[in-house]
Order: C-alpha cells, then sequence, then structure tokens
C-alpha cells in the first residue's frame, strides 16, 4: 500500500491525527451549520446523535438546535468517560472540536435528503402513519430514490460513530476494551438524552402529536393541546362521502368531488383523540400543530348522521384561507 492511500484512509477514518484542538472545532461547527441549514430546506431532522427523519415540517431554528444538542450530549457524556478512564491529560476543546468534525457525514446525508422525491416521501409516509393530514402523491421514482438515500443514510451513521469512537481514543489517548466500552456507554446515553431534549423541544414548538404515534397519544397529550369538552354525538366511526367547498353544497346521496377521496374514514375517540392527528373538543377540530381550529358541524339528513370535517390544510394553517370539508357519515359508535 502506498503512502498516499494510507493517508487518504486516514484522512478519511482517522483525520484527528492532523486536526485537533480549534482548527477541529471551528471546521466542525460549520459543518455542524451547514448541516442544519440544508436539513431545513428539506425537511430533514438529526433528531437524536444516532437518528435522522424526514418529512415533518419546522422552524428553521429548531433544525440547528437539533445538531448542536445532539453534538453537546455527545461531547459531554465522553468527557465524563474521560475523566474515569483516561489516565493521560486531555483537553476538553480537543474532545469538542473532534466530536463535531467526527459528524461532517451528515453533511453527505443532507446533501442526499435534498430532492422533492425525498420530501414527498417522507410526507407520504407520514400521512399512512397518521402523523401528517396532507394528501400527497408519490410516483415509483420517489419510492426508489427514498431507498437510495435511506441506504446511503445508514452508511453515513456507521462511518459517523466510527469516527466518533476515533476521535475519543485520540482525543483522550484511551484504547482497547476501556475505551470500546466507556464509548458504547456514552453513545448510549448520549442518544437518550438527546432524544427526550429534541422530543421536548418538537413538543413545544410543532404540538405533541407531531412526535406521539397514535398507540402512544393519552387523554393527557390531547389536554395539551386544548381544554377538552366532551361531545357524545361526535364519538364513533365515519366514512367519507365526500369532499365540498362549503357545508350547504353537500346534497345527500350526490358525490360531487370527482376523484378519490384521500381521508378514507376517520374515527373519534374518547378525551379528544381521533384515528388520525388531529384532536378535538365540542365544536372544534384542532390541528397537530395545536394552534389552529376550525369548526366541525354534524346534521342529520336523509335519516343519516353526516360530519362536516374542516380540512386543516396548508392553505388554511399556514395562508389563513378558510378549510373545505369531508364530508363523513356515521357507521358506528
Amino acid at each position: 500500500m502506498t503512502e498516499s492511500n494510507v493517508s487518504l484512509r486516514q484522512w478519511l477514518f482517522n483525520p484527528f491525527k492532523f486536526v485537533a484542538g480549534p482548527k477541529a472545532l471551528f471546521l466542525g461547527v460549520v459543518i455542524i451549520l451547514i448541516v442544519s441549514l440544508l436539513g431545513s430546506f428539506s425537511n430533514t431532522h438529526f433528531d437524536g446523535v444516532l437518528d435522522v427523519h424526514t418529512g415533518l415540517k419546522a422552524p428553521t431554528w429548531l433544525f440547528f438546535a437539533e445538531n448542536l444538542i445532539n453534538w453537546v450530549s455527545m461531547v459531554l457524556f465522553l468527557a465524563i468517560s474521560a475523566l474515569i478512564v483516561s489516565r493521560s491529560k486531555w483537553r476538553f476543546i480537543d474532545i469538542a472540536g473532534t466530536q463535531a468534525l467526527s459528524r461532517w457525514p451528515t453533511l453527505i446525508t443532507a446533501l442526499v435528503m435534498l430532492p422533492p422525491a425525498i420530501r414527498r416521501f417522507g410526507e407520504y409516509l407520514m400521512s399512512k402513519a397518521g402523523q401528517s393530514t396532507a394528501a400527497v402523491t408519490i410516483n415509483p421514482a420517489d419510492a426508489a430514490i427514498f431507498a437510495i438515500a435511506t441506504i446511503i443514510s445508514l452508511l453515513m451513521i456507521i462511518w459517523m460513530v466510527a469516527l466518533m469512537y476515533k476521535a475519543y481514543a485520540t482525543s483522550c489517548n484511551v484504547k482497547g476494551a476501556k475505551a470500546i466500552v466507556t464509548f458504547i456507554v456514552s453513545l448510549i446515553l448520549a442518544e437518550a438524552v438527546s432524544k427526550l431534549l429534541v422530543m421536548a423541544l418538537f413538543s413545544n414548538t410543532v404540538g405533541v402529536n407531531a412526535i406521539m404515534p397514535n398507540y402512544l397519544r393519552t387523554t393527557q397529550a390531547a389536554a395539551l393541546a386544548h381544554d377538552f369538552e366532551n361531545d357524545p354525538q361526535l364519538i364513533g366511526i365515519w366514512q367519507s362521502v365526500d369532499f365540498v367547498d362549503d357545508v350547504n353544497d353537500f346534497q345527500s346521496g350526490t358525490k360531487s368531488w370527482r376523484g378519490d377521496l384521500f381521508l378514507k374514514e376517520l374515527t373519534f375517540k374518547q378525551n379528544g383523540r381521533t384515528s388520525k392527528s388531529w384532536t378535538w373538543t365540542k365544536d372544534w377540530i384542532w390541528h397537530r400543530d395545536g394552534k389552529t381550529k376550525a369548526q366541525y358541524k354534524i346534521k342529520e339528513l336523509a335519516g343519516a348522521t353526516y360530519l362536516f370535517f374542516p380540512w386543516l390544510s396548508g392553505d388554511v394553517t399556514i395562508r389563513g384561507m378558510e378549510p373545505k370539508y369531508y364530508v363523513l357519515k356515521k357507521v358506528s359508535q
């Protein structure tokens, strides 16, 4: 193996023999900031030391906060480990700098997440999981691009972890089983803490329902979004029959909407919960952001009970337009 190949391998997998201290810190922080900015363009969240997800819209500052939380969490736990096991002198700035620089593979992840196909497929997955109210159309090319990006992201995470370990071992002069065990423990703790902190930011920024799957939603979670008042008439299973611009446009037995109905069925449960990402209280439907609401209406027509469900799309939540309505027929209590 030639000297140039050895040098290239070292730069790719252990650059910390050449770059440390303030220089590594500067380069690493610049990379973290660039990654955060790119993530805000594609709604790509690095929501944990080892996590990357896409699809959920959020304020730009939240993308920066996520990456900073990840970096700081790892630095602090590795510094604690170094205090315990390292018998050599080490500098905190070396740990901070090399850990920041070791996150540079996330730059590749952020870049491969930029194509619109990734964003569309992420929003599609969120809608299928009940985490989004948006109707998203995808094609096979979107799925293929998303799959390729996912594979690349997983490889980048593995590469990043390898760099993190090399950075720790080099900066703190630890090796062998002692280095491996303390690194793994630090990584697990940093992942847990960063995940909890990011989730707390999400719950305070984009709403509780944005970070909680349906099976984890509770009465307390619904209560965080609004003051709850029961409506026994609303509780039950409803199936979509039409989509109209205005409540008065609906005629029983006649479907005015030409295409397929994106929302097929919706179940309203006790204590303000639903089978999707919305919550409710008497007379009102709440968007998952916990800030936008619109009135629903229930009518008895031709011997059947119909719900006029306000569709809280981006036109409503972002542009402030009046909602259109899904018309749902009650099929079960």
